[in-house]
């Protein structure tokens, strides 16, 4: 399934009316880059369901910034306006996400049908990208979305989404 051509998501709408699966490739992105769209269907009553993809432990492993990164994610996105028990943290290590084709890569595509189907998701939101854990990622949303018929689009941040600039919340209006 190709990109979703950036002028084609009405992303104030899809948050008022989809429920949202929002994959995210490291602890941080759920704000950098769908921080608008979180709050928004926050703000709707549609409280997406977020996926980390890496841990956050940089490239050496550090279980202690991991736990730092996590605890970081979760206050960002009760900031953004989502509870607790619709944040997981998939944690893989940094730069380990598995290739298209390995059977880490059916596990996650799995995982994220799974988180999917539980919390009724019928739009996937995922980074654009063709290598390292944005590509895993990427490829994770497009075979679920092939497997399972529900929308797949990049994240707003990377389809090229400016968004209102007056916005207290960057591309959204309050």
């Amino acid at each position: 399934m190709p990109l979703i051509p950036s002028d084609e998501p009405d992303w104030a709408l899809l948050a008022r009316t989809e429920n949202l699966l929002i994959l995210v490739t490291h602890p941080g992105e759920e704000e950098t880059r769908c921080g608008a769209l979180i709050a928004a269907a926050c703000r709707q009553a549609r409280v997406p369901v977020l996926a980390v993809l890496t841990d956050g432990s940089g490239p050496d492993g550090d279980a202690a910034r991991a736990e730092r990164r996590a605890a970081q994610t979760r206050a960002s996105a009760q900031r953004l306006g989502m509870q607790d028990h619709r944040v997981f943290l998939l944690g893989l290590v940094e730069g380990t996400a598995p290739k298209a084709g390995t059977p880490l890569a059916a596990k996650l595509i799995e995982a994220l049908i799974f988180l999917m189907w539980s919390r009724d998701c019928g739009v996937i939101v995922a980074p654009a990208g063709a290598h390292g854990d944005a590509g895993a990622a990427w490829s994770a949303a497009e075979a679920v979305a092939r497997i399972t018929g529900v929308r797949v689009l990049c994240h707003p941040r990377d389809s090229g989404v400016s968004g209102n600039s007056d916005s207290p919340i960057g591309g959204f209006p309050a």
